[in-house]
């Protein structure tokens, strides 16, 4: 696999990078940038692939038909969120973080998926 390098580290601003949250509640939230780099919008659905062989190393892949759904939050701030409890646990337990987590992910897909970059938590 040749893989693209995005990070965040020695910038002061992370205004304009699209961006993925995981919350201890189950929360999964993409940000507004995130949503416009991808094309997605509320009833569309996420699909997360974790790489068995680095664990560490998480994708996520847009889906019609199967998923954890998109929905609108309640502020103004154009992001989108679902709820997949069991993976924000697993993306807790590889990347060893908790509570919450924030991670830059990719603007453009390779064969169908966005890199979700754990190497900097945010």
């Amino acid at each position: 696999m040749k893989l693209k390098e995005f990070s965040t580290r020695g910038r002061k601003a992370l205004k304009g990078i699209a961006t993925i949250t995981f919350s201890k509640s189950g929360c999964i939230g993409l940000n507004q940038k995130a949503v416009e780099a991808m094309g997605v919008k509320s009833g569309d659905k996420l699909i997360f692939f974790q790489d068995e062989e680095n664990p560490t190393d998480w994708y996520l892949q847009v889906a019609q038909d199967k998923g954890a759904e998109l929905r609108l939050g309640s502020g103004t701030s154009g992001g989108l969120f679902c709820n997949f409890a069991f993976v924000v646990q697993e993306v807790f337990d590889s990347t060893k973080t908790k509570d919450r987590a924030k991670f830059q992910i990719s603007t453009q897909a390779e064969n169908g998926m966005y890199a979700i970059i754990t190497k900097n938590e945010i």
